[in-house]
Formats: structure tokens, C-alpha cells, sequence
């Protein structure tokens, strides 16, 4: 650890990806030249707008990440068994080897990237729960890159680019996050804000990166 502070102190600018990841270089390099330049997704998709919210069916919920307390897992059935049993109905898609009775889950396959946009087609809700910090989040904006809106934690850094009116972003508990998804479990809250995806969201651009490492190549000797 202490040789790896050694050599981030070496750096003119240590480039985070979100201001979560700042505070952490901020916090072990304080006076450092830290610049928050979002990354992204690493290429462009089209929105997926051309699907309307089925309003008689359950609102389909994605967990994309492992069963793990970390990634907020635990949190995030707990949150939902609250919402089941007050009588709210939706489905949750898991992907992945996991172990789960509960009523409302369905355990589907890994699937591999050229899947992707298949995956996000039967999805109407993308969920990022965690417990412990994530410096980005790229299945959340995957998700947005694909029309869909997310519910993430404040733990997950690509909050930054996550506009009040695209999706949610709530503390790491289970009430908060079943107050979040409460109201995501709106079909017409889930339509406003996938219009609001296609309206205003724009993701991440390489070029932003360029000219942060364009400047880096300014201070060379």
C-alpha cells in the first residue's frame, strides 16, 4: 500500500472516473491534482425506445451482479420481500448460479456480451445495490445506454451522470431501498423516465478521456 501512494504521488494528475473514486484518491493523496473525467461505456449503443412498458404484466426487475452482501444482494431481496408481501407484484431476473425460492425470482442463465442487448430488452427496471463502494457502475449505464431506467445505490459511483429523472438513487438500506423501488414499480413512473433517457441522456464519450491524457502529455520533460 505505502508503495502504491508512493507512485500515485509521482503522477501530475490522477485521473478518477467518478467523484467517489476522487474522494478515495482524495482521502490517502491529499494535494494531489485529482480530475473526475467519466468513463463509460466504451462504445455507443442506440437507445432501445422503440419498446412500450407492458402495463398489465409485472415490471421486470434486472440484478445483474453476484450474491454477495457486497454488491448489496441480501439488501435487495430483503427490500423486495417487504414489497411482496404488502402485496406489490413484480419479477425479478437473476443471471447466474444462484440459489433462490423466493416468489417473485427467476434464476436464468450467465449470458455473454453479445447478449447484452437481448438481456436489457426483457428489462424494465435495472437495479445496482451496493454495500461497498463501486468507483463507476457499468451495468447501470449499460442500462441507460439501452433506454433503461436504474435504481443504484449512493455507493455507486455513476451517479455522477445519472439525471433525478432517469432512475433513482437511494442510501444502502433496506428501507431506502424499498422506498426507491416502490416507486419505480410504477409502469407510468418507468415510461416518464425512459423518455427522459431518450430526451436527455447522452453517454460518456472517449473524447473527454483524450483531452484529460492530452493535457497529461503537456507536462512531460
Amino acid at each position: 500500500r505505502d508503495r502504491n501512494l508512493r507512485l500515485l504521488g509521482l503522477f501530475d494528475i490522477i485521473h478518477a472516473n467518478s467523484t467517489l473514486a476522487a474522494g478515495k484518491y482524495g482521502k490517502h493523496l491529499p494535494g494531489s491534482n485529482i480530475r473526475v473525467v467519466t468513463i463509460g461505456s466504451l462504445e455507443t449503443r442506440e437507445l432501445c425506445l422503440g419498446k412500450a412498458y407492458r402495463t398489465n404484466t409485472p415490471v421486470r426487475i434486472g440484478y445483474f451482479g453476484a450474491a454477495s452482501s457486497a454488491k448489496g444482494y441480501y439488501l435487495l431481496m430483503e427490500a423486495l420481500c417487504l414489497l411482496w408481501n404488502e402485496g406489490m407484484r413484480f419479477e425479478l431476473h437473476l443471471y447466474g448460479p444462484f440459489e433462490c425460492d423466493a416468489p417473485f425470482a427467476s434464476v436464468r442463465p450467465r449470458y455473454s456480451y453479445n447478449e447484452i442487448d437481448s438481456v436489457y430488452q426483457d428489462t424494465d427496471l435495472a437495479v445496482v445495490p451496493s454495500l461497498w463502494p463501486e468507483t463507476f457502475g457499468f451495468q447501470a449505464t449499460e442500462a441507460l445506454c439501452r433506454g433503461v431506467p436504474v435504481a443504484v445505490s449512493s455507493m455507486v459511483g455513476m451517479k455522477d451522470i445519472l439525471g433525478e429523472e432517469m432512475g433513482v438513487v437511494f442510501e444502502p438500506t433496506v428501507q431506502a431501498c424499498a422506498e426507491a423501488l416502490r416507486r419505480c414499480l410504477d409502469p407510468a413512473v418507468l415510461s416518464a423516465m425512459r423518455s427522459a433517457i431518450a430526451a436527455d441522456f447522452i453517454p460518456p464519450r472517449l473524447e473527454s478521456v483524450e483531452s484529460l491524457y492530452g493535457e497529461g502529455r503537456s507536462h512531460e520533460v
